[in-house]
């Protein structure tokens, strides 16, 4: 993978507001396709490949891109899940990943607000996959967050660029 320039098809920032920020947003996460619904095999198979005790404690939940903070991860893919969080995102990502760029692929969730978009706009360009390093802020939010965000490392060519 290589740090490549891009050219955006995507419309400028709209100056009229957050609204028509909103929309456009939602119209790129339109693209990003959704996870498909199983029969609960996938709580089971996660669990089976657990190699911690720790890691028998998801209750039936993916694990938090929160867990990866200060690592390297390869995005292989993103798709969306409807949000059961009231006054929130009414979706948040699931991705699959590789910890350091190798290994067994897992899934991870987030709902992190710049995470969402930056991964949203790879997905937009074509740029997956891509390595990213997840990093968290040392202050808290006026709610009392500590915003996860990656910086975006590398991400494979625009598809159909050459």
């Amino acid at each position: 993978m290589a740090a490549t320039e891009t050219t955006s098809t995507t419309p400028a920032l709209p100056t009229e507001g957050r609204a028509e920020l909103t929309a456009q947003y939602a119209r790129l996460l339109d693209e990003i396709p959704w996870a498909a619904d199983d029969d609960g095999s996938s709580i089971i198979l996660d669990l089976l490949a657990a190699t911690t005790w720790e890691q028998l404690n998801t209750g039936g939940k993916l694990p938090k891109l929160e867990t990866f903070v200060g690592q390297t991860l390869k995005v292989l893919s993103v798709e969306k899940r409807a949000s059961e969080i009231e006054g929130g995102m009414p979706v948040y990502l699931e991705l699959l990943v590789q910890a350091g760029g190798k290994g067994e692929p897992v899934k991870v969730q987030t709902s992190a607000g710049s995470v969402m978009v930056k991964l949203t706009m790879l997905h937009h360009f074509g740029n997956l996959p891509a390595l990213v390093l997840v990093t968290k802020a040392e202050k808290k939010t006026r709610a009392g967050f500590y915003p996860l965000d990656i910086t975006i490392q590398a991400a494979e060519p625009r598809k159909g660029a050459s």
